[in-house]
């Protein structure tokens, strides 16, 4: 159920507060300083709360390697706990380069 899944989970309101609390972190800890300035710019679009690039990074997110299948219930469903805030904070990192740059 992998694309299922992913899409599942990126529409799950538990995993979107969890990405986007650790979206928001990352721009104000790590990505407002940065020396990029696409990656300032998104993060302050994420800060700002804008949602079309909240949304891109919840689907961002959830396409991780394995994080659609380890969410996979097998019923249909998905359950979102079972994503680590490790995880998230590394799917975060991750497409973080990628997102602001298309941000541009």
């Amino acid at each position: 159920m992998g694309y299922l899944s992913q899409d599942m989970l990126a529409n799950d309101p538990d995993f979107q507060s969890r990405v986007r609390s650790c979206a928001i972190q990352q721009a104000e800890q790590t990505y407002m300083n940065a020396t990029d300035p696409s990656d300032v710019a998104y993060a302050k679009a994420i800060v700002r709360g804008d949602a079309s690039e909240i949304l891109s990074m919840f689907a961002l997110a959830a396409q991780s390697p394995g994080l659609g299948e380890k969410v996979d219930n097998g019923d249909g469903t998905v359950d979102s706990s079972k994503v680590t805030d490790a995880e998230v904070l590394a799917s975060v990192q991750a497409f973080w380069h990628d997102a602001a740059v298309s941000y541009e």
